[in-house]
């Protein structure tokens, strides 16, 4: 049994996708471009295999398969661009966040420091305490969005946006 395959089949890497199919469902037999006729084929064969043409006619076919491929390689490559640029953006908008956030803590420790003057002493050591205790936090925060911003600095500069 024969099977003819008309349209665009040659130079597009056909021949290698018909052959890994063939394999994949055991079918034995071959492959190979063939000039405007075509012969009966008929027999059994022993296993699946690529005939192929001239040398050169093989060459570019082999490139213009790698110049798909390498399209491609391309267009993923900019997808993955696009997701670090908008991991650096948001990464960049967890800072600000961070941030405005130690701003309002500051305001609402003010808020408790001048409410604790107009209270007894054991209130005023807890506002104390609580104080130390944002402090320690503050610092803690401050390093972490240091190195945050530090680390999006290297990534800017790993994929071109500095």
């Amino acid at each position: 049994m024969a099977i003819t395959a008309k349209g665009r089949v040659q130079k597009v890497g056909y021949r290698d996708e018909v052959e890994e199919i063939a394999r994949k469902l055991n079918v034995t037999g071959f492959v190979e471009n063939v000039k405007p006729y075509f012969d009966d084929f008929r027999g059994e064969f022993e296993y699946f295999e690529i005939n192929r043409g001239e040398w050169g006619e093989e060459i570019v076919e082999r490139l213009d398969t790698t110049g798909k491929l390498l399209y491609r390689s391309v267009e993923l490559g900019e997808r993955t661009l696009e997701v670090a640029e908008r991991s650096v953006e948001l990464g960049e908008e967890s800072v600000e966040i961070g941030k405005k956030m130690l701003g309002k803590q500051d305001e609402t420790i003010d808020a408790i420091g001048g409410v604790s003057e107009r209270i007894d002493r054991s209130k005023e050591e807890i506002v104390t305490e609580i104080s130390a205790l944002r402090d320690d936090l503050r610092s803690y925060m401050e390093e972490k969005f240091t190195r945050i911003e530090h680390e999006l600095e290297a990534i800017k500069v790993k994929i071109g946006m500095v």
